[in-house]
Order: structure tokens, then C-alpha cells, then sequence
């Protein structure tokens, strides 16, 4: 099985720009989109303003990894993030996602989770290692910190 993950924190606004995000949040966003613009190729137009900071590693790295970076990033605009969502003129949060993909190195995965079991189990049929996430507290600290939420979203084909 192939892992995908993402990390960002976003922050959306009615009212203000991407630009002026920036300029309160004193960094500028790895992804940026203005309210009602469209993207080619793409037939929707956003509602709101979204400022994107993300965690700036391959998809292909740990969770814990893509929230280490990102809080290490968002960190020193804490200040910044809570002013701005305190206005009342943005709302934000921390975005995981996280996507599944069958793949040939679903054998070799399970074959070495397999191999590291007690005597006398066995790995029943769904339960793949790389299914499921942790959040130590020192991560759960930090969210708290901002004090916005989190939302997770996974998805894979839904036909294996």
C-alpha cells in the first residue's frame, strides 16, 4: 500500500485577500487563492480567500514528520494566527490528508510486520501497519496552542 500524506495550516477569509493574510501573518503562504478566481481546468470558484502554509516535506514522509515541520513553521506566527482569527475577519485550521493507494510493496510490508509479531499471532486480514495515526501531546499541545481544530480527511480507490 502506498501512504500519501499532507499538513498545512490554512486560513480562509470572506474578507480579506491573499495579500493582505500575508501581510498580517508577516510570512508569505506556499498556496495562495483569491476569492472567486478560477483555476484552469477546474469548474469551481472559491467562496473565500485561503492562505496556505504547508509543511513543505514529500508526501511519501511520516505524519508525525509533515507535523513536525509544519509546527516548526506556523510557531513563530502564533501571535500572528490568533490576532488575525481574534478580528473576526478569518478562520483557520490544521488539514491532514491522507490518501491510500494498493500497491506491490503491500507484500513486503506485511511480510515484515508479520515477521515481528509474538510467537503465536497472527495479522488478520485489514489490519495493514500503515493504516491509523497517533498524536504524542506535545503535538496535541501545540494544536491547542493555536487553538484551532483539525480536520483529517483519507480516501484511497474505493474499488480494492
Amino acid at each position: 500500500m502506498k501512504v500519501r500524506q499532507s499538513a498545512h495550516l490554512g486560513i480562509y477569509s470572506a474578507e480579506l485577500s491573499p495579500e493582505e493574510m500575508t501581510e498580517a501573518l508577516g510570512i508569505p503562504p506556499d498556496e495562495s487563492a483569491r476569492k472567486g478566481s478560477r483555476k484552469v481546468g477546474r469548474n469551481w470558484w472559491p467562496i473565500e480567500s485561503r492562505w496556505i502554509l504547508n509543511s513543505g516535506l514529500p508526501e511519501t514522509v511520516d505524519l508525525n514528520d509533515h507535523l513536525d515541520a509544519l509546527f516548526a513553521r506556523a510557531t513563530p506566527i502564533l501571535p500572528a494566527v490568533q490576532a488575525l482569527l481574534a478580528s473576526e475577519r478569518a478562520s483557520g485550521g490544521f488539514y491532514i490528508h491522507r490518501d491510500f493507494e494498493p500497491g506491490p510493496e503491500d507484500e513486503a510490508v506485511l511480510e515484515v510486520r508479520t515477521r515481528d509479531l509474538p510467537p503465536g499471532w497472527k495479522l488478520l486480514r485489514g489490519q495493514h501497519p500503515l493504516l491509523g495515526f497517533a498524536l504524542n501531546p506535545s503535538r496535541v499541545a501545540v494544536l491547542a496552542q493555536f487553538g484551532l481544530g483539525i480536520e483529517i480527511t483519507e480516501s484511497g480507490d474505493e474499488f480494492e
